[in-house]
């Protein structure tokens, strides 16, 4: 579960308090598990490791800029860190890796 993976998050990103571990496959039931675990840290900010992402799927992809714009809303910090090779490359699969990056979700 997800929401087992979280733990403090490491001093080089002081603005966010907790980070969560994404999955290796963001497919349609880590989405699941992870919009779960969105639902319990609203007001909470966040930094979502994709350190060890190798699959990202096209549904990951609209729950994470969903969260984004969610958590801008509530004033709360939201970042992807870490961002795994695969993670970037399934990014630009999906032709989405310049929004990402410009609405800063990318850290």
């Amino acid at each position: 579960m997800l929401e087992e993976e979280i733990e403090p998050i490491p001093d080089d990103h002081p603005q966010t308090s907790l980070v969560v571990e994404l999955p290796p496959q963001l497919d349609l039931s880590a989405c699941e598990e992870l919009s779960d675990a969105f639902e319990h840290l609203r007001d909470t900010s966040v930094a979502l490791n994709a350190a060890h992402v190798k699959y990202v799927g096209g549904l990951a992809i609209q729950l994470l800029c969903a969260a984004k714009c969610q958590w801008a809303k509530d004033g709360a910090d939201f970042a992807i860190i870490d961002a795994s090779d695969a993670f970037i490359q399934g990014l630009c699969d999906l032709g989405v890796t310049t929004a990402f990056i410009e609405r800063g979700l990318i850290k």
